[in-house]
């Protein structure tokens, strides 16, 4: 009977370790050392590679990228006096360099020096490019040769492809961000009015200039403060925002005259797609609520559920992530769209205070956060969209400096990747997300040999994977007793007999084994 107890107790003790391997230590790729490095306007993930920019000494960009490891992030190609508008068009990053202040040109990469050429010189002494926006392959963008004369453009990668579609139009890029987008079948975008220089139209191509054509006339006004805010595409139906003052109105537009109208007029904001269907926050009766529209006025209302919602709404599969506030504090909340589904999901910190929640940037199926529990300053954590499932994303003991602002953070494979400390911190990488798991049946014994095991501490690692995969020894309370950042021998000679776990973090894979010390 004792040896069923204790053989229960294992592996009860194993079960909660492969929980808590879920939880890895943030992993340091680069330090800034004084420089800018931008993953918020200038980086894009391109299969398992994250390509990123560089500011060097507040004049010279530089093109980096990472797969995810310290080993893995490393210089592309420098010298440039500018990067800009990095798009993907068939798995290959192209992007805007600058020779000067002036200069603009058209380049390519595949991750390579060799690799990282010059496509198409765009001359003039006011030459600028903008907008790059890809859509099935195509790459439309806008060309100022002169301070008065614009054009659309579009590039399928090439110098041949690069080409002129319509004379005569300046982009108006919604929020500052991209220039084109989607409505329903349809690529859109804003430009100038026929009425009058400070209006701004809406138009639509389909990349020849018999296909580009004026939808809707006077969509805003730019003398008198008006301008595009947010831009999404939902289903047939493309839904913007534009600032009227103290309001943003809510626009619907199907890419025909009569289909583009407004919604509602009042604050909406934090456009976001949840199957289908668009949600938003709007500001009625001094509170900012959670709202839907299916693209009609009577269906443009209001989901109630919650009081207040805060600056941040992400979806991931079925429900709405936000910060909600019914009587007291702000915390995580989730919503299915309904009022009765939508619930407070956890009190992260316990009391009246609140977690001062933002930020929410998905990584596969988790979704991650900021936030506070009172004691430990602003962290990220994630959820599985479960309240045991919603947790700091590491340790305690691996937490960064505490009320840091942990800023710029995009998704790569199953990781964040995050500078800590702003926009002149550091690079990292924090494992959230496995799309299999913790999987030691993954061919582990074909990837790490352990020997002598049992052992009395001194452990022999033959590995064939990354050498500079994270490497993490746990004993069987859950509790991290080793860490280094390769994979090679260990000496745990220093710890008390028992079971142990070694689990290695290779790119987005993981692998564990069992070691015994006797």
């Amino acid at each position: 009977m004792k040896t069923k107890i204790t053989f229960l107790t294992l592996l009860l003790a194993f079960f909660c370790l492969s929980k808590n391997l879920n939880a890895q230590a943030p992993v340091l790729l680069k330090t800034a050392a004084g420089n800018s490095i931008n993953i918020k306007n200038y980086s894009l993930a391109i299969g398992s590679t994250l390509f990123f920019t560089i500011r060097v000494g507040g004049t010279t960009d530089e093109l980096w990228k990472t797969d995810g490891t310290p080993s893995g992030t490393v210089l592309v190609k420098g010298g440039f006096a500018g990067i800009l508008n990095m798009v993907n068009i068939n798995d290959t990053l192209f992007f805007v360099g600058m020779a000067s202040s002036t200069s603009r040109a058209l380049w390519k990469s595949d991750g390579s020096l060799a690799g990282t050429v010059l496509v198409k010189d765009f001359p003039g002494n006011f030459a600028q490019v903008s907008g790059f926006t890809t859509f099935n392959n195509t790459c439309y963008f806008n060309y100022k040769t002169s301070s008065a004369i614009f054009a659309l453009w579009k590039t399928d990668g090439t110098d041949l492809g690069t080409i002129l579609v319509k004379p005569g139009l300046e982009l108006y890029a919604a929020g500052g961000v991209g220039g084109f987008y989607e409505a329903g079948s349809e690529i859109v975008f804003f430009a100038n009015s026929a009425i009058a220089p400070n209006y701004k139209a809406l138009w639509k191509t389909d990349g020849t200039a018999i296909g580009t054509s004026l939808i809707k006339d006077s969509i805003f006004n730019t003398s008198i403060g008006q301008n595009i805010i947010e831009y999404l595409n939902v289903g047939s139906l493309g839904f913007f925002t534009v600032n009227s003052g103290a309001s943003f109105g809510l626009w619907r537009t199907d890419g025909t005259a009569a289909g583009t109208s407004v919604l509602y007029t009042g604050q909406a904001n934090h456009l976001t797609n949840l199957n289908g269907q668009l949600f938003f926050r709007n500001f009625v009766s001094f509170k900012h609520g959670l709202w839907k529209s299916d693209g009609t006025i009577a269906g443009t209302i209001a989901v109630s559920g919650v009081d207040n919602i805060g600056s941040d709404l992400a979806s991931m599969g079925n429900s709405l992530y936000l910060g909600g506030k019914n009587s007291y504090d702000w915390e995580l909340y989730k919503s299915d769209g309904t009022a009765a589904g939508t619930v407070l999901l956890k009190d992260i910190n316990v009391g009246t205070t609140g977690c001062n929640l933002i930020s929410f940037t998905k990584v596969n199926n988790t979704m991650t956060f900021i936030a506070t529990d009172g004691v430990n300053g602003n962290q990220i954590w994630k959820t599985d969209g479960t309240q045991a499932g919603t947790v700091m994303a590491y340790a305690v003991a691996d937490t960064l400096s505490s009320n840091e602002d942990l800023n710029f953070r995009t998704s790569l494979n199953n990781s964040l990747i995050f500078i800590h400390g702003g926009a002149g911190g550091d690079l990292y990488t924090l494992l959230v997300s496995s799309a299999s798991g913790i999987n030691s049946a993954l061919t582990t014994k074909d990837v790490m040999i352990i020997y002598p095991n049992p052992s009395s501490g001194n452990v022999k690692i033959d590995w064939t994977g990354d050498k500079n995969a994270f490497l993490q020894v746990f004993n069987m309370m859950g509790e991290e007793v080793f860490q280094q950042q390769n994979v090679n021998d260990i000496d745990l000679s220093n710890q008390p007999k028992g079971i142990y776990l070694i689990k290695v973090s290779e790119a987005n894979k993981v692998y564990t084994n069992k070691i015994i010390i006797k």
